[in-house]
């Protein structure tokens, strides 16, 4: 085809419409220019120009600059559409998806791993799921499956309060160096759940009306004048049944109390042997000072005819005459001893919550002592002057009058004792 050639005779004027950038509704992008965080892409031969492809980088977002056409902001509100306002200390400012996904983490994801039931959990720095771990949310149901699966409770240190009503909150807590599963319910009362009585072997005493009382397991005898208390309503240790024992008049160095007669328990010198958990609750009725207190384990009733603490292979709570009523805790091999204080002193009408633990074929004991009508505690840990691994005691709560020869200088009060072992 052959050209059309004009001159300037012919030309009077040309209006370039396309260009208007002035009059409303005939504006036109005439070049994008890339501002912070945006990359440019373009058909044209300058940058800006021809066909443009507008990249939001990560980081504050930008808005592109250039002139303000209709076609400009649209492509802004694209933009802004995938922006996230979020306001820190005070000043508005937007992130991208980019900067939070960045901010969750490498390998964050807010979809759930697993399947649906299946508990949520951190695995390495992702969502992660077990199949072994579910929650059935219609039963409320916490099911822990697979092979061999167990729940580990660390132990707590100070008693949880009470739950609400309908609740029972339940914990572990080390007693006198033994862990023990506990469980406390809406009224405050606080009870640690018991042994299998056909897995571990159990020994214990209870009153009657009688000095014998009832041993289970075992023999035993009581010792001193008998008398059985029942509860009254003065404080929390005259609340609880007891046999009592009080010393006779002029007959001095007297053995008050209760105790098995069988040498049953010792720490052992093999895997697996030996080993006890003792307990014992007890107060004194009446107590003057020079009189003597032991309960634990001994090899003889003169342990309170004598000094505790001159005794060979004993351990327990023990009060010599010369110690004005302080307790301690007391550990002694063949030839010497060693006494712990307590911080407690023995006072009439109060009750003592004892504990003594021996894992077995151990080097040490566990020991805790609980006023409880204070509500106050001590405990601690025995390593010296162990008595022999391997030498039988027998277990027993025992006072005696000492060189005290008033009748009913002192009157031993006695609730409960007990012992438990592996085997």
């Amino acid at each position: 085809m052959a050209k059309t050639q004009l001159n300037s005779g012919n030309i009077s004027g040309i209006q370039r419409n396309d260009h208007d950038i002035t009059t409303v509704g005939e504006a036109t992008i005439t070049k994008v220019i890339a501002g912070s965080n945006i990359t440019l892409t373009q058909t044209g031969a300058d940058a800006g120009t021809g066909d443009v492809t507008i990249s939001a980088a990560g980081g504050t977002s930008g808005t592109p600059t250039g002139t303000k056409t209709s076609a400009l902001t649209a492509a802004a509100a694209v933009a802004a559409a995938n922006e996230f306002a979020i306001n820190e200390a005070g000043v508005s400012k937007k992130v991208t998806a980019a900067q939070i996904k960045t901010f969750v983490g490498a390998g964050g994801s807010a979809v759930p791993a697993g399947s649906a039931g299946q508990i949520q959990f951190n695995s390495a720095g992702a969502f992660g799921a077990d199949a072994d771990l579910t929650w059935d949310a219609a039963a409320n149901d916490l099911i822990i499956g697979g092979v061999d699966p167990g729940l580990t409770m660390n132990g707590i240190t100070a008693e949880p309060p009470a739950p609400p009503a309908g609740n029972l909150t339940q914990y572990v807590k080390l007693v006198a160096g033994r862990m023990v599963p506990k469980v406390k319910g809406p009224s405050g009362l606080d009870y640690p759940l018991q042994a299998s009585f056909w897995g571990n072997n159990i020994t214990m005493w209870n009153p009657t009306t009688a000095t014998a009382g009832a041993w289970l397991g075992t023999i035993g005898a009581g010792a001193g004048t008998y008398s059985t208390a029942l509860p009254t309503a003065t404080n929390v240790y005259t609340a609880i049944k007891r046999g009592r024992w009080a010393n006779v008049v002029t007959t001095l160095n007297q053995v008050l109390g209760q105790r098995n007669t069988e040498a049953m328990f010792m720490r052992g010198s093999l895997p697996n042997q030996g080993g006890f958990f003792f307990f014992a609750r007890c107060g004194f009725d009446t107590w003057t000072n020079g009189s003597r207190f032991f309960a634990g384990m001994h090899s003889a009733t003169t342990v309170v005819s004598a000094d505790p603490s001159a005794l060979a292979n004993t351990v327990g709570f023990c009060v010599d005459a010369l110690d004005n009523g302080a307790i301690s805790f007391l550990t002694r091999d063949a030839t010497a001893a060693t006494k712990a204080a307590t911080g407690f002193t023995i006072v009439n009408n109060k009750g003592y919550d004892l504990y003594i633990f021996c894992p077995s074929n151990s080097s040490q004991y566990g020991w805790r002592i609980v006023d409880f009508n204070a509500g106050t505690e001590a405990s601690g840990t025995a390593t010296l002057n162990l008595p022999v691994n391997t030498t039988t005691l027998t277990a027993g709560v025992l006072a005696s009058n000492g060189a005290l020869a008033t009748a009913t200088a002192t009157n031993l009060g006695i609730n409960r004792i007990y012992v438990e072992t592996d085997y």
